[in-house]
């Protein structure tokens, strides 16, 4: 609490809310963590099933080469994830250490906490979308 106090929060009540919205965005970050997790798992899922039916011998070429095609963009959904995953964890190991000062964690969490959940938003968007073949 020392380095709150730094900061010029000398109020006990006051240091307690920073300390209680420090957490919050870190629990923020975790449960953003876990559904980034299973948005992968269900791409990992569909991209075999676009294996599956893509080796049916019954289909049309067109159709392999549309199964192809969503294979590759669900392919690559998995990519972005797993980096994004990576991302989230890392701040959350940087925030949760005490190698980084209290202001650069503050900056840290709000700057992940705005910019990622837009993204998974527009993920998860793109996911339900694309389920539909």
């Amino acid at each position: 609490m020392a380095v709150l106090a730094d900061l010029g929060l000398e109020d006990p009540s006051m240091q307690r809310k920073v300390v209680l919205a420090t957490f919050e965005r870190v629990q923020t970050l975790r449960n953003l963590e876990d559904k980034i997790l299973v948005a992968r798992a269900h791409c990992i899922g569909n991209i075999e099933i676009l294996q599956n039916l893509r080796s049916i011998k019954s289909i049309s070429a067109r159709l392999a080469d549309m199964l192809h095609i969503e294979k590759t963009r669900h392919q690559t959904y998995s990519e972005s994830l797993g980096a994004l995953r990576d991302r989230v964890r890392n701040t959350t190991d940087l925030v949760q250490s005490n190698a980084l000062s209290s202001p650069l964690k503050a900056y840290l969490l709000t700057t992940m906490t705005r910019s990622v959940i837009p993204l998974t938003s527009i993920t998860k968007w793109r996911l339900a979308g694309s389920a539909k073949i």
